[in-house]
């Protein structure tokens, strides 16, 4: 199953046009991974200055191994952390719906993250995917989907427990 890998970086105001050609050179990296199957880098419009990466991989197994040299969270640690304000968010999900219209073009990118509760996730992803279902009768939808994953770090922190020693 695809692995989706959705990276946030927010970016000092004043050095946007540095964190652009960094995120230049970090799509250029990431291009070249085996098992990727698309990248889709966004920017904002408004007062904040942030970034939103979105990289499709074959599965599970070629993100692992592809993890250490193109992951875009520890790429922009490694080459843009003075133009962070704060370090990258990323998550890890999988493709739950989605819709493409090749022939419409985009003009306008909107993006939802949402923290839902796991008691609430089912009735809230079955109200999510009615909606997007319901906006693809309109001619203007180039593009959506939906998702559902975790936290890279929540994802860490249950695969490997924090230990305590005593002495």
């Amino acid at each position: 199953m695809e692995l989706l890998v959705v990276t946030l970086a927010h970016i000092m105001p004043d050095r946007d046009a540095e964190g652009l050609a960094r995120i230049h050179l970090i799509s250029d990296t990431i291009r070249n991974a085996l098992g990727l199957v698309s990248a889709s880098f966004y920017r904002s419009r408004g007062n904040e200055s942030y970034y939103f990466m979105l990289t499709t991989w074959e599965d599970e197994e070629c993100w692992q191994k592809a993890r250490d040299r193109y992951n875009p969270k520890q790429l922009l640690l490694g080459s843009a952390t003075e133009l962070l304000i704060n370090p990258p968010e990323q998550w890890l999900m999988h493709y739950l719906w989605g819709y493409s219209r090749p022939a419409a073009e985009p003009i306008l990118a909107t993006i939802h993250l949402g923290t839902i509760r796991p008691d609430e996730a089912d009735r809230a992803q079955r109200g999510w995917i009615e909606g997007l279902r319901r906006q693809v009768v309109r001619p203007i939808l180039s593009f959506a989907f939906l998702a559902r994953g975790s936290k890279e770090d929540t994802i860490a922190s249950h695969a490997f427990p924090a230990t305590s020693a005593s002495g």
